[in-house]
């Protein structure tokens, strides 16, 4: 994968690992044709790194225990291996919605705790 500001290859050992500890997780390659929350990450991982591995992870919709789910799943991956693993985590929930209603739904999801 190549951006203006260097390349980036996947993580294809971490990626199978989540995939192994996280059944709600699946492989789509088409999952990040009309999504660009990831593209306008990638300059900003090459500058900080020449030699980065990535494993994009895209969400469309999730309930709060496929959410867990997958985040334990990540967990028991990144234990599983044997280098360092940095995790980046980028949201663009309310992109259509007006301000106001768009605050208040970021809001409630970052102070949601399960019920």
């Amino acid at each position: 994968m190549e951006v203006p500001t260097g390349r980036l290859r996947i993580d294809r050992k971490l990626a199978g690992r989540i995939l192994q500890h996280a059944a709600v997780a699946v492989r789509d390659i088409k999952a990040h044709t009309f999504e660009h929350s990831l593209e306008v990450q990638l300059p900003f991982i090459t500058c900080l790194s020449t030699d980065s591995a990535i494993v994009p992870i895209a969400i469309l919709s999730a309930s709060y225990d496929q959410c867990v789910e997958l985040a334990e799943g990540i967990a028991k991956a990144i234990r599983s291996v044997d280098y360092p693993v940095t995790i980046l985590a980028s949201s663009d929930m309310s992109h259509y919605l007006p301000d106001r209603l768009a605050r208040q739904r970021d809001k409630l999801a970052s102070t949601a705790s399960p019920t």
